[in-house]
């Protein structure tokens, strides 16, 4: 009996099969296109006639940077500037932490209006880094028709680049209308910290008993601590439960052998019943705001994990801005 020959599915249909496939790879939105491998290497498929015909602006983003931050406001300006015209903003994140699976962590840029509507792609096996050749840098990236037309890496203070690339912007978006009216360019002084450094464990100063991971630390001793020289307003924690912690690892915080007081306290950060300063690191959040200060500070910061016996820690990074 001759076997029966599969039915070609259309491309409606393709695309709905991919989207399904796709999907738990973005938030708030289907997925907007998917990297389909071909003999001469991945190429860029739009999944809706949006993307497809019209210009698209990929931010790809570390979420513990600060420079994300500093992103999704010139989204939101960029937004305001150019509401009537056919473009999109997608913003992708690399896959670097397990605790960005968790939908409860994108609630700290709820902050930012665009964040809302934003489609968001988490950037597993770092395909579209590779595709837009990032170099597992933030980058911007403008594409039509499937094709990068212009990528920049941003600097830490990408304010100043913001120009330059809006000029880009402009030029895309007058290939079909190149009579467009746009608004006149000027220098917009993008706002949030400027990352300055980024400690990774293996620069970090540690005590008690480790145990050496890819890119990252685990201790479960309750002597342990972490110490490192600081210089800057603001300081990031990014850290993330062992599986078999029992309960949430309480870090305390030390500046200069010293708590903090309000005034420099990030919003991670209480005061327990003995007055120290500290934050708890769950399953869900991974990113702590430890220190934000109006002015420079220096000093030494020191953290304890004072349970860690129950409830192990996993270190990754220390942001500074």
């Amino acid at each position: 009996m001759a076997k029966k020959k599969e039915r070609v599915l259309t491309p409606e249909e393709v695309k709905a099969r991919i989207k399904k496939e796709k999907s738990d790879f973005w938030i708030h939105s289907e997925p907007q296109f998917s990297l389909m491998p071909t003999q001469h290497g991945l190429k860029f498929f739009p999944l809706n006639d949006a993307v497809e015909k019209q210009i698209t602006i990929l931010f790809l983003l570390d979420v513990g940077e600060f420079c994300t931050e500093r992103a999704f406001d010139l989204i939101e300006h960029w937004k305001k500037r150019y509401a009537h015209l056919n473009w999109k903003a997608i913003v992708a994140f690399q896959q670097k932490y397990t605790f960005i699976n968790h939908s409860k962590f994108f609630e700290r840029f709820k902050s930012f209006n665009c964040f809302s509507t934003l489609p968001v792609h988490i950037d597993t096996f770092g395909e579209l880094f590779d595709w837009v050749n990032a170099d597992n840098k933030p980058t911007i990236a403008l594409i039509n028709q499937g094709n990068v037309i212009f990528k920049e890496a941003l600097t830490p203070d990408f304010g100043k680049q913001v120009i330059n690339t809006e000029a880009h912007l402009q030029e895309a978006l007058r290939i079909e209308d190149p009579g467009l009216p746009l608004p006149v360019l000027y220098q917009y002084q993008v706002k949030g910290p400027i990352d300055k450094q980024t400690f990774l464990p293996k620069d970090l100063t540690l005590k008690g008993q480790w145990l050496e991971g890819k890119g990252s630390m685990m201790t479960d001793d309750i002597r342990a601590s972490v110490s490192f020289p600081f210089k800057g307003r603001n300081l990031r924690f990014i850290s993330s439960l062992h599986p078999q912690a029992r309960e949430y690892t309480k870090v305390i915080v030390k500046f200069n052998q010293e708590n903090l007081n309000e005034k420099i306290m990030g919003k991670s950060l209480r005061f327990d019943e003995k007055k120290n300063t500290l934050f708890e690191v769950n399953t869900s959040i991974g990113i702590y705001d430890v220190l934000k200060s109006e002015e420079e500070m220096q000093g030494t910061v020191e953290l304890f994990f004072i349970n860690a016996f129950e409830s192990p820690i996993i270190v990754h990074e220390v942001k500074i801005a």
